[in-house]
């Protein structure tokens, strides 16, 4: 049996375990006394390492140290969104061992409980028009909330084989990622909507036009328009103190193109997405 060996990192300062490097804008919340001896027990800190009084936008690292579960459901959101794409968020407790009064441990869990209907049907008005009509109410318990999210989508027929398509909906999303979207990713964040963290809401609005290729199929082209609000995705320009530029728009087009073979469809999907924050006028 081959040996394992485990690497020794007891002479590693503890700046470097963080993350902390030559220029890091960093942040810690509420550390306690002794964290300013522990940083350079080992070593000195990088040279331009700037520690910020303020959580802002786009932080190398951050450092919350916090003895409430409430208090770290009311922050983590804020600080997961001022953290630069290659950032660290570290969420330091108490030990056991300590004998601090703390409510805050690593079985810290949710259980939020959801419940949705959908209602949806499709008329067809007249030879050419095809209308098809939905709405999702949903409840989530951790939050108190409840919403209507209306559908809808129009299917106009100019020619037997040519059709104008558009459609609107408004999507919600309750189960809120804090990893971000990158080429790699090593592990995931999720953490459920409740009293501090909101619920994640879109319209999105896509129109385009189809042609059927006889009976190989069809393609289509579509372009689309998305309002995002409160969602939880690293965004660099926002600031977490002020309310509105969480706001998010993405604009793009997709090609799709539907090929019928023995009632299996194959689909072919490139597409081209844009999204910027923008702020709401006030």
């Amino acid at each position: 049996m081959a040996r394992t060996e485990h690497k020794d990192y007891s002479s590693t300062p503890l700046w470097k375990k963080l993350g902390i490097a030559e220029g890091s804008r960093v942040r810690v919340v509420d550390a306690p006394d002794a964290l300013d001896h522990e940083l350079t027990a080992l070593a000195p800190l990088p040279d331009g390492v700037s520690f910020l009084a303020r959580t802002g936008r786009d932080l190398d690292v951050i450092v919350a140290f916090v003895t409430r579960a409430a208090t770290l459901r009311k922050r983590v959101g804020p600080l997961a969104r001022a953290i630069a794409p290659a950032g660290r968020l570290w969420i330091a407790w108490p030990k056991r061992a300590a004998r601090t009064d703390t409510d805050v441990d690593f079985d810290l869990v949710q259980k939020p409980i959801t419940s949705a209907v959908y209602l949806d049907d499709l008329w067809r008005i007249g030879s050419r028009l095809l209308v098809d009509g939905g709405l999702r109410a949903e409840a989530l318990s951790s939050r108190h909330w409840a919403a209507l999210s209306p559908r809808v989508s129009l299917k106009l027929f100019a020619t037997p084989t040519l059709a104008l398509t558009a459609g609107a909906s408004r999507v919600t999303q309750w189960m809120q990622s804090l990893a971000g979207d990158g080429p790699l990713r090593y592990f995931d964040i999720w953490i459920a909507s409740d009293s501090f963290v909101p619920v994640s809401t879109a319209w999105h609005y896509v129109g385009g036009v189809e042609r059927r290729l006889a009976d190989a199929g069809s393609v289509r082209v579509e372009g689309y328009y998305k309002r995002y609000d409160r969602v939880q995705e690293p965004n660099r320009s926002e600031d977490p103190h002020q309310r509105g530029d969480e706001f998010l728009v993405g604009l793009g087009a997709d090609v799709l193109l539907i090929a019928h073979h023995m009632v299996v469809d194959r689909h072919c999907l490139p597409s081209f997405t844009r999204v910027d924050s923008v702020r709401p006028t006030r």
